[in-house]
Parts: C-alpha cells; sequence; structure tokens
C-alpha cells in the first residue's frame, strides 16, 4: 500500500479535529485510491449488538464494517459475520457476496437485536463453524477475526477459553473496544496478541481507525503470504535436563509449528539429541504431508542423558543435513531451530559451533523450554531467542518469525511482521504492593503470601507489561520484625491504620529517545510508546523524586516535554501516548547529540542527579558512524545509556550505543530495562510498598536447601550461614516466628520442623 498516500492522510488527522475525523477517513476512499488491499484473506466480523450498545451505535459499527471491506478487493478478501448478543448467529458466509456494493448493502441492512453479552458463544460459533469450508472459508488462506464489543462479556472465564481454542485452530484475533467502560485485559485475552487490541472512547471514533487498521491486517495478510521456499531443520532436546513431560511438547511443538506452512513448499527435518547420542527423527522434505509427518515425530524416543548442545549442532554439518541427498533445495532459505533448556555441559563449544553455522549462511533459532539459560540460548540463535518456557503448545510467534526471514527474499516485509515476544505464563513472585509482570494474563496470579498459583492463560504474547496489585490484610504501623516479601499464616487482624508507601522515591533523570523512522514503522512505534508508559508508572514522579523527558526522532528530532513539565503519571502517560509518528530516516546521531541539551538544567534537569538515556530504536540508523560518535560523546558526558531494541533490531549497532553491551535489551525485557534503571536510582522500585512488615508478629518459615551436586560445598556453606543469619534477626518461639528446614538432592531430607527449636541459637547450632 502507498506509504506516501497513508501519510498524507495521517497529516491530515493531525490538523482537524476529533470531530471530522470520520469525514477524513470516509474520504481516504477519494484521496487514497491506490492504498487497496489486494491480499487474498478470509475476514471475519464479529460484532457486538447487546442492549448496552444501543440501536444507533451498533449502526455506526455496521458502518466502520462496511467502509473497512471498502478498502479491500471483494473476491479476493471474504467476509462473513457474526452478530451476538444473548445468543450468536452468523449472518453470512465467506462466499455469499462476491462483490463490495452487494457486500456493503449486506452489512449496513443487519439487524440490532438487544440482549446480553455472550462472547464466549461468538468465538465458539467463529471457531467450530464461521471458517468451515461449508461456509465458504479456503484452505490455505489467512484467517482473521475483527471482535467489536462495548464491555466484559457475560462470562469472562468461558470467554478465555473459548478465545484460547479460537487462537490455537491458527486464527489471527483482533479486538476492537469502544466506550470508557471495556475491560481492556478481556480484550487482551482475546486477542492474538496485546498490539492487536484497539480501544477507542466512543462510537464516534470508530471511523478514525478504518485507515490504519485496514492497513495494519493487509500487512499481516501479507506476512502470511511471503513464504518462499525454506528448508527448516529442529533439534529437540531430549535430555535429562527437559524431562520426559517437556520432550514431549516439543514434539507437540513442531506438530502444530508444521500446520501453519505448506509442506510442498516448507520443508522440514527434525532430530533427538541426548547424552552423546544425536538421532535423526525424519529428513528435511521428507513427508509432505502433514498426517505423516506427525505420525513419524510420535515415534521419536526420549533419550535421557545430559545436553550435549554441541554434538548436536556438529551432527547438522556432519550429517549434511541440508544438502540435496538429505532432501535439501540449493535455493531455499535454510533455517535451524534448535529447542532447549540452554543447559548444556558443552556451552563454549556449542557457542563457537553455532557462531560457524550462523557465518556458513544458516539461520538459527533458539527457542527456550522447561526452566532456560536464556544467556546461553543467545549464544545459540546469535539473539534470536524466544523464551517461552512452559507452553509450547502455540507456535505462532515462532512461524511469524521462519515467515520473516523466508519473506525478505520474495516480497517486502510488512512493518509489523517481527515482534519480540514472551511466553505469557511463566511464574513470577509478586512483592508487596503494585510490581510490573510482563504476562497478559486475564486472571493472571492469586497472592496467597507464601504461594503464587499461576492460572490458564495459553499462548504467546508480545511483551506488554501490566501491573497486579495485591492486597495484604493487617499491615501496621506496630514495631515488627522485618519480613520481606512474605505475610505470616494465619493473617493478623485487620489493620485500622496504613504505613505511608514510600516506595519508589528514588532521584533519577530520565530521558525516552523514541524511534519514529520507517525502521520501526507506526506499529512498532506503537509497542515503543506503550513500554515508555508503562516504565514512567513504576518511579514516584515529581523534583524531589524522579522526573522523565522525552523526545522522538526520525529525519528531524522532536521535543515532546521536558524533565519540569509533569509532576504525575496521568498526564505524562497521554504525552507519551498521544505522540505522532513520524516516518523517515532514522538519524539517531541527530537524538543523541540533543540529548546533552535534554538534560541539562534549562530543560529541567537537576544538577547532580544521575542521568539516564533510554533508547527505543531498531538500531539501524542511518549514519552508524555518526551515531557511535554522538553514542560516545553523550556517555563521555556522565550520561548512562541504555538501548531496547525494537522491529528486528540490530543489536550490534544498540551495543555501541549503550554504555555497555549488557545495557541492551529486547522488547519484552521489560523487568531487566525496570531493574537497570533502579539501580541508578536512589531507593530501588523493589521496595515494599509498605514502610515495613507492620503488624506481623509471628510466621511460619521453612527453609529448603539445594544439597545436590550441582552445588559446591563452599556455596552449601554459604546456605546454611544464609539461614542462620535470618533466623537470628527474629524472636523464635510458639507464639513468635516458628523455622524449618530441609534439604534435597535425590532425595528429600527433613532437619528439622517447626516446633523443633525455640530459639535462634539452637537453630544456628
Amino acid at each position: 500500500m502507498s506509504r506516501r498516500c497513508s501519510n498524507r492522510t495521517r497529516e491530515m488527522t493531525r490538523l482537524l479535529s476529533v470531530a471530522v475525523l470520520a469525514v477524513v477517513y470516509w474520504s481516504s476512499a477519494v484521496l487514497c485510491q491506490t492504498d487497496t488491499c489486494y491480499e487474498k484473506a478470509d475476514i471475519l466480523f464479529v460484532l457486538d449488538s447487546s442492549g448496552s450498545v444501543l440501536r444507533e451505535n451498533f449502526q455506526k459499527q455496521l458502518q466502520f464494517a462496511a467502509t473497512f471491506v471498502n478498502r479491500f478487493i471483494v473476491g479476493q478478501a471474504r467476509f462473513s459475520v457474526i452478530r451476538f448478543d444473548s445468543s450468536a448467529s452468523i449472518l453470512f458466509g465467506f462466499n455469499r457476496y462476491t462483490d463490495s456494493t452487494s457486500l456493503k448493502n449486506a452489512i449496513l441492512s443487519i439487524s440490532y437485536p438487544g440482549g446480553a453479552t455472550d462472547t464466549a458463544a461468538a468465538l465458539q460459533l467463529a471457531r467450530q463453524a464461521a471458517f468451515a469450508t461449508s461456509n465458504g472459508a479456503r484452505p490455505g488462506v489467512p484467517k482473521i477475526v475483527i471482535v467489536c464489543t462495548d464491555g466484559q462479556s457475560n462470562d469472562p472465564n468461558a470467554t478465555a477459553i473459548e478465545a484460547a481454542n479460537l487462537k490455537n485452530s491458527n486464527v489471527l484475533v483482533l479486538s476492537i473496544g469502544i466506550g470508557v467502560s471495556v475491560n481492556k485485559e478481556e480484550l487482551e485475552t482475546i486477542a492474538t496478541f496485546p498490539a492487536d487490541v484497539f480501544v477507542v472512547i466512543d462510537y464516534n471514533q470508530l471511523l478514525s481507525i478504518v485507515y490504519d487498521y485496514s492497513e495494519m491486517i493487509c500487512d499481516e495478510v501479507k506476512l502470511f503470504r511471503c513464504n518462499s521456499q525454506a528448508d527448516i531443520y529442529f533439534l529437540l532436546d531430549a535430555s535429562s535436563n527437559v524431562g520426559e513431560d517437556a520432550y514431549k511438547k516439543e514434539l507437540e511443538y513442531v506438530g502444530n509449528f508444521s500446520k501453519n506452512f505448506d509442506l510442498t513448499n516448507i520443508y522440514i527435518g527434525a532430530a533427538t539429541f541426548g547424552g552423546f547420542s544425536v538421532q535423526k527423527v525424519f529428513n528435511i522434505g521428507q513427508f509432505k504431508d502433514q498426517f505423516r509427518l506427525e505420525q513419524d515425530l510420535a515415534t521419536a524416543l526420549y533419550l535421557g542423558g545430559i545436553t550435549e548442545t554441541d554434538n548436536a549442532l556438529r551432527f547438522v554439518s556432519a550429517q549434511r543435513v541440508y544438502d540435496a541427498a538429505s532432501g535439501g533445495r540449493p535455493n531455499a532459505k535454510k533455517i535451524l531451530i534448535i529447542l532447549t533448556d540452554g543447559h548444556s555441559v558443552t556451552a563454549p563449544q556449542a557457542a563457537k559451533t553455532a557462531a560457524q553455522l550462523r557465518a556458513s549462511g544458516l539461520n538459527i533459532i533458539a527457542v527456550g523450554v522447561s526452566k532456560p539459560n536464556i544467556t546461553e540460548l543467545k549464544t545459540l540463535g546469535g539473539h534470536d531467542v524466544l523464551d517461552v518456557v512452559s507452553n509450547l503448545l502455540i507456535p505462532r510467534v515462532l512461524v511469524e518469525r521462519v515467515q520473516s526471514l523466508t519473506a525478505d527474499t520474495v516480497c517486502e516485509l510488512p512493518q509489523t511482521s517481527i515482534r519480540n515476544v514472551s511466553n505469557v505464563c511463566q511464574e513470577k513472585n509478586l512483592e508487596n504492593g503494585i510490581h510490573p509482570h510482563p504476562y497478559n494474563c486475564s486472571q493472571f496470579i492469586m497472592c496467597t503470601f507464601l504461594k503464587t498459583d499461576v492460572m490458564s492463560c495459553p499462548g504467546f504474547e508480545i511483551y506488554d507489561p501490566e501491573y497486579q496489585t495485591c492486597n495484604y490484610p493487617g499491615l501496621v504501623k506496630d514495631p515488627c520484625k522485618d519480613i520481606p516479601n512474605y505475610s505470616p499464616r494465619p493473617t493478623p487482624k485487620p489493620a485500622t491504620t496504613l504505613a505511608t508507601a514510600p516506595c519508589r522515591k528514588g532521584l533519577l533523570d530520565i530521558l525516552l529517545l523514541l524511534d519514529s523512522s520507517d525502521n520501526v514503522g507506526i506499529n512498532g512505534f506503537g509497542e515503543e510508546l506503550k513500554f515508555a508508559a508503562n516504565l514512567a508508572e513504576n518511579f514516584h514522579l515529581g523534583q524531589d523524586a524522579v522526573q522523565f523527558a522525552a523526545a522522538t526522532f526520525s529525519n528531524a528530532v522532536v521535543d515532546l516535554f521536558n524533565f519540569d513539565k509533569f509532576g504525575n503519571y496521568t498526564p505524562l502517560q497521554r504525552a507519551i501516548l498521544g505522540a505522532n509518528y513520524l516516518g523517515g530516516a532514522a538519524n539517531t546521531n541527530l537524538a543523541l547529540k540533543q540529548a546533552v541539551t535534554f538534560l541539562d538544567q534549562s530543560n529541567g534537569g537537576r544538577d547532580g542527579i544521575p542521568k539516564v538515556a533510554v533508547l527505543f530504536s531498531s538500531g539501524r540508523s542511518n549514519d552508524t558512524q555518526a551515531t557511535r560518535d554522538e553514542a560516545t560523546a553523550l556517555k563521555k558526558a556522565g550520561v548512562y545509556v541504555i538501548a531496547v531494541g525494537f522491529s528486528s533490531p540490530d543489536l550490534a549497532e544498540l551495543e555501541t550505543i549503550a554504555s555497555s553491551p549488557a545495557d541492551v535489551y529486547l522488547a519484552y525485557e521489560f523487568d531487566s530495562v525496570l531493574k537497570a534503571l533502579t539501580r541508578y536510582s536512589n531507593t530501588t522500585c523493589a521496595n515494599p510498598a509498605y514502610e515495613d512488615c507492620h503488624g506481623i508478629q509471628f510466621a511460619d518459615v521453612i527453609f529448603a536447601l539445594d544439597s545436590s551436586t550441582s552445588i559446591s560445598p563452599s556455596d552449601y556453606i554459604k546456605q546454611l550461614t544464609f539461614v542462620a543469619d535470618v533466623t537470628n534477626s527474629f524472636t523464635v518461639g510458639p507464639q513468635d516466628v516458628r523455622f524449618g528446614a530441609l534439604i534435597f538432592s535425590t532425595d528429600t531430607v527433613k532437619l528439622f520442623d517447626l516446633k523443633d527449636f525455640e530459639d535462634p541459637d539452637t537453630i544456628r547450632s
């Protein structure tokens, strides 16, 4: 689609008020006749017709849908509609209308029944019937669902389950929330990615997103289409480190991954490794049909033994798995995907072998399983690492990565293509108060003090930080011993006077530099803005605390706001999220050069306060040498520089910009960026939200000490010393704090019970 014409429309919308946004976008068909999407797709609208919507607003949903279809060639793109309220029904199938006029008339004539909001029924119908061939859906064509709703569904749990089932069927799901009462958490549960959620203030603004929304979906469809030839080989970790259960998930993962491709075009091979053995499962391209491929995968035996990753990588070269004799094709893109936990006994050798393979032109993607060592995985994949941890059942993220690798040889890669992701359901213990977590789960964590329960949340998501509040009852100002991050059991009586919360009061001046160039694209820029806004929310703001300034850059640098502009979060967030996308070249050197001025006292910077510049960028600057020079000058001026990579970043360039290679992060590493910033703050964000553990008078604490061979004798002694020091800090007794301990290796041995000792000296002995 025409970028020039697209920019023209966007520039007009910047100059006009919200009241006439609809007019601009209604007129876009006249302004941008060439901006039509010619891609083939089956697109399903799921429209909320419940009583809370009201008839007038339902008509605006229909106008949005009718305007949207006008952006596509009807026939190439086919459309179907589900209307839902107390029940759901398919109003017409994909093969019903083959021209734009009759399709738009059919949409605009849909009646409004009113009723409850049974979103789950609509999603279930979409999965079970809407994409059936009997409803006109076409095999091998991208399937997209657009859900429009104004509020929360009647049964959020059922909605989450049906959304997961729908996404598992290889359908891209997007959600649009309308109005102030929308449940954004539920919208993100419905959508495939949090970035696939759009929220507008009211129905009048629906039309204002038609252009960008249709453009984004067209880019998504291009991503499905751009599958040139690729020879893909899987190395599956079958060692004891991973375990048999996780190994079975690896096999399922490969099977689900292969369903996303035409196996006559994308060839897949596989081998397993464990101990000193590497076992070929099947050659590249040996199976051209899904059933036989999965059938053969099911016969791959679990090996056990040590994790000898280097041996597996050498197998790839020694067995010439990509040669014609093994099924490989000379002109196909060659991709190696290794699923492992990264705990190799030959990690240094594996890193060297992986580097040699990458240097030979092989694309390596490392996928973390079980409890992965991400640092080691990065040495294998060269930073092309997907941390999917425990849930390997939905390989859409890896599919997109592979599609992006194969696409660049045959067509222009869409700007929305590559997403930095993280698994949504990794366990994470929350600390007192508000603590960030990068996982998109509608029911993420129940805080039970000494235990964390992870709720059901299948799939993978873009790293999109959210916040979970845990209310700890019974916290008062009474003096007592501090037990950080724990609460006793049983819980003390409810407090009558809550303590103040001095957490997050560090002194820091943080400058946000946001890449708004063509390199990151409008969707990547949006992810940068959300990341920056969420980052700011983690700090206490003000002249006696943390201050933020921000600027965007492309051809030129645009100052968004100075350090002394905002003293509270809400207006600062609006200023960040309201930044305009610029487009153009990535003149990163200009942004780094002006950073010194932005940090000056004339712009609100404070004398003697630590200065940090956080650069959000793809790293592919317009002038690499000038960028390196300006980064050096900025660091010499005493500014600490952190770089966060977006949109398939050039990590090598970002490492020259940041203060050290360790200060380069990917878009999904929100927690790591937050921790890096707090190191330069006078107090850390990880402080408990209350002054003390106020009111805690007794607790039962169990220590579980690792005494396996992986722990050296000196480290084991350190564990014992730590336990002794902790117990010495408390009043020990039946009505105070009680301690128990056990050690574990192959077996578990109890050292002492909670009731055994009543003073710390006895415990220490």
